[in-house]
């Protein structure tokens, strides 16, 4: 077996709980290590970062000395940081306790309607309702894919994935897809940095294997992915034309319980809804930039 998609794996419900080659681009998706970051860099925005980043689901509240903690910052800048975000309006304070505030939601958004996430919902609707399963948008991010658009699977019981959810690209149908896509220099790049980590008994983990498997993926088209993340589950990912203003390459995947396709139904069944709505979504997105 091969292996799927996300990683809070909840289903959600009544009964909650369970191609195209892009041309090399001169900023990486990945962040710079530090050996390769220029004059202009300022450690100042890149400290007042880390502590936006050290809330996240797991820790939405946090004091002062946890947010030093977390950060490695001494408790004297950690506190100048946090009081210079609360005065913007990006942090909110309790007592001891600070936590994000609606306003960081800005770049989010700012994001999602650069990318034509608007423009690709109605027609993630109706492939959720032709597959009967969740359909998901996701993007590269560094090692990892991030989803940045979904839509339910038309039944009670569903996965049930974040917007903004990260899962890593070497797991998944998506991340899979997204990465067949790349130039082969940053292809080797990825595979140089990027942890192979083992998940399941099923995890792709050698990279001549992998190697093999997107090869494959870029040669028919669509990405396929079974039980590596998370145990029975199964993901299908076709690519879409770089969406918004910077053409930002996307896949489309669907989700969905293993067996519930046979492997010779997935044409049919699955990849052929998924490339006739990633056209449609292609075509208004374009429409729209």
């Amino acid at each position: 077996m091969t292996r799927s998609e996300p990683v809070s794996r909840q289903v959600s419900g009544q009964a909650a709980t369970p191609a195209r080659q892009q041309e090399p681009t001169d900023r990486p998706a990945a962040p710079r290590p530090p050996e390769q970051r220029g004059e202009h860099f300022l450690e100042s925005l890149e400290r007042g970062l880390l502590v936006l980043r050290s809330f996240d689901a797991r820790h939405p509240r946090r004091t002062l000395t946890e947010v030093a903690e977390a950060t490695g910052l001494n408790r004297a800048t950690a506190r100048r940081i946090l009081l210079t975000l609360s005065d913007l309006g990006y942090v909110s304070q309790s007592g001891r306790d600070f936590s994000l505030a609606p306003r960081v939601l800005d770049f989010g958004f700012s994001y999602l309607a650069n990318l034509g996430v608007t423009a690709a919902e109605p027609y993630m609707r109706e492939l959720s309702r032709q597959v009967g399963e969740s359909v998901l948008l996701a993007v590269l991010d560094g090692h990892d894919v991030r989803y940045v658009a979904r839509a339910n699977a038309p039944r009670t019981l569903h996965l049930n994935i974040p917007i903004g959810e990260r899962s890593p690209a070497h797991v998944t149908s998506a991340g899979r897809m997204l990465l067949a896509q790349l130039p082969p220099a940053e292809l080797d790049h990825y595979l140089a940095t990027a942890e192979l980590r083992q998940y399941t008994d099923w995890t792709v983990t050698d990279q001549t294997v992998l190697r093999a498997q997107l090869a494959e993926a870029a040669r028919r088209g669509w990405a396929h992915s079974v039980s590596e993340l998370d145990v029975g589950m199964e993901g299908v990912a076709v690519p879409l034309p770089g969406l918004g203003f910077d053409g930002t390459p996307t896949a489309l995947s669907a989700v969905f319980p293993v067996m519930r396709f046979d492997f010779a139904e997935l044409e049919e069944k699955v990849v052929a809804p998924l490339r006739e709505q990633a056209e449609h979504i292609a075509q208004t997105a374009a429409r729209h930039v």
